[in-house]
């Protein structure tokens, strides 16, 4: 696949009514940035 236009044909980004997401956990593989500590 090359081009963008050859990949349009496979994205989809549409929620199914066939899934269901009632047991996920939300946050469960969010990991916070480290920031760095700006000393003034």
């Amino acid at each position: 696949m090359s081009n963008i236009k050859e990949r349009e044909k496979f994205d989809d980004y549409e929620m199914l009514d066939e899934y269901d997401c009632s047991d996920g956990i939300r946050g469960r593989f969010y990991e916070q940035k480290k920031m760095q500590e700006v000393v003034g």
